[in-house]
């Protein structure tokens, strides 16, 4: 188990959900882009199981419209892609039933498609441990792209989950503060750190030489970017904070 301090026995994915205050009706507004600058509007939502409905509201937050991808048509034009977190196996089970999985790995394999995966989507991009012995039960197909190895379930079960500060790194970090020194109206978040849901996390094992380590958690990596593929061991999108994704759609 990774140190670090928890946030108490939370038990209920419910109870780790930023909550907004009382009488608001959604998180703050963050805002406009910078003063010459236009979001991206080609941004879609893997929309099969799990948590894409939190990532199409952040899109929705920061001016891009989502579009659910459910078919491998909805691919057609798309720059950016977000893979939620679910349970990997009936993600990995629907691309393969839906026969686009393959035309998914080449998009994000040629780095026409830019991607974020979180908790199960991470685990798809990434790749079995190795030397990890036989495996029991049903197991995803993962597309394998990025060179890191992510071991599934790695903090627990759902009983394990918890909030965790990120401590942020690399690319990530110095976009963070960039940032930071924006004019905002309301309160910003602390630059060099994140909110971390985890929820059943996976764990990066093994790194490969040109992954970049964009946060930790406890000291180990919690999030990485090979290229222009993102994983994230955690849920930002059960969060206020709206950073990641536009690091997602500025950065990559």
């Amino acid at each position: 188990m990774v140190s670090g301090a928890r946030a108490g026995a939370l038990c209920s994915r419910r109870d780790l959900v930023a909550q907004p205050p009382a009488g608001a009706g959604s998180a703050p507004d963050p805002g406009p882009p910078p003063e010459g600058q236009q979001r991206p509007l080609a941004a879609g939502v893997l929309a099969v199981q799990g948590s894409f409905a939190a990532h199409a509201r952040a899109l929705a937050r920061l001016g891009v419209e989502p579009r659910l991808v459910r078919r491998a048509e909805d691919l057609e034009g798309l720059r950016y892609l977000i893979l939620p977190g679910g349970e990997s196996t009936v993600l990995s089970h629907f691309l393969e039933q839906q026969g686009f999985g393959a035309a998914l790995a080449a998009r994000l394999g040629s780095g026409e498609l830019a991607a974020l995966g979180t908790c199960a989507g991470a685990i798809l991009l990434g790749r079995e441990p190795a030397g990890g012995g036989p495996r029991t039960g049903r197991q995803p197909v993962r597309l394998g792209l990025a060179p890191v190895e992510v071991e599934r379930n790695a903090y627990g079960r759902q009983l394990d989950s918890f909030r965790g500060p990120v401590e942020l790194a690399g690319s990530f970090a110095a976009f963070a503060a960039r940032l930071a020194a924006e004019p905002s109206p309301r309160a910003a978040p602390p630059p060099e750190r994140f909110e971390g849901v985890f929820i059943r996390a996976p764990r990066f094992v093994a790194l490969g030489p040109e992954v970049e380590v964009l946060g930790r958690h406890g000291g180990e990596p919690v999030l990485v970017r090979w290229r222009r593929l993102v994983l994230a061991a955690f849920h930002p999108e059960l969060t206020a904070d709206l950073r990641l994704h536009r690091y997602l759609l500025e950065e990559l």
